[in-house]
């Protein structure tokens, strides 16, 4: 979308800078009105607006959008392809199949699809290793200092939670152990609140077994999963699943507990069911 509207606003600029201008704080501002406030506040001369136009014409249109932002989603992308006339068309793509061969893809319909791009956190990954690991005078998790890194390549902290133990949580425990682990650890506001409020007021914190909040409960206040559905949203893509679909989860859910509770209350008779 930004690339059409990119072209718009080059063919504007041919004849009128301001309309040109005009044109893209108007669509900047329907993408987020705060940052359309932003660009426009900060190219108050006639200059700094050519300028501007001329590095959007020659680098493309940059946008602000930030996570959670209501309305961004596939009624409002659709909304947006009408207004500027975003104009659909097949895809292509090279896929290299198991037996090594390439092939060209083409899209069996047009799409409305832009470049690819890569949305990057900022994260320096590096080897880790979880384990046992260095404690201070008080006992608590540290990394070894500069001198001992050549000595000591992995970073040794204790309490750790990354990409691999989260897959052998998910591989033997399930995904729903995971999710609740990982939005208590780290990626839910409420649930790290609670967690660290039981574990310094409780009378036995290392006996905890449970924190206050539901796992739906979690996965609402979870940060990283708003994030992905704010990066989804921004192509017009929903991943939140709808009410009917979360409904019928939950009772396949219940009517499987019931089930082996069922079960287990048999077998405690001494009974044999098939």
């Amino acid at each position: 979308m930004n690339e059409f509207v990119r072209r718009q606003v080059a063919e504007l600029a041919k004849t009128s800078i301001d309309a040109a201008f005009n044109h893209l704080i108007q669509y900047l501002t329907d993408c987020n009105e705060n940052y359309g406030a932003l660009v426009n506040n900060s190219c108050p001369t006639a200059n700094s607006r050519e300028k501007f136009i001329q590095e959007v014409v020659r680098d493309g249109i940059y946008t602000q959008i930030t996570p959670f932002l209501k309305g961004i989603d596939e009624a409002w992308a659709l909304r947006m392809a009408e207004k500027y006339g975003v104009k659909t068309s097949p895809v292509s793509y090279n896929k290299v199949f198991p037996d090594g061969t390439k092939h060209r893809i083409v899209t069996k319909r047009p799409v409305l699809i832009g470049p690819r791009y890569t949305f990057k956190l900022y994260k320096e990954p590096h080897q880790r290793s979880p384990g046992l690991g260095y404690v201070s005078q008080f006992k608590s998790p540290m990394k070894p200092n500069r001198s001992a890194k050549d000595q000591y390549p992995f970073s040794q902290v204790a309490i750790r939670l990354g990409e691999d133990e989260i897959r052998n949580i998910v591989m033997t425990a399930g995904a729903e152990t995971a999710a609740h682990i990982i939005g208590a650890y780290a990626n839910s506001p409420a649930g790290v609140t609670n967690l660290a409020t039981h574990l310094l007021r409780d009378e036995k914190p290392s006996q905890l077994e449970h924190i206050d909040l539901t796992l739906p409960e979690l996965i609402q206040n979870n940060v990283i999963i708003g994030v992905t559905k704010h990066i989804f949203a921004t192509i017009g893509v929903n991943i939140v699943p709808s009410e009917v679909e979360v409904n019928a989860i939950m009772s396949d859910k219940d009517a499987a507990t019931a089930a082996t509770e069922e079960v287990e209350e048999v077998s405690s008779l001494g009974e044999v069911k098939e």
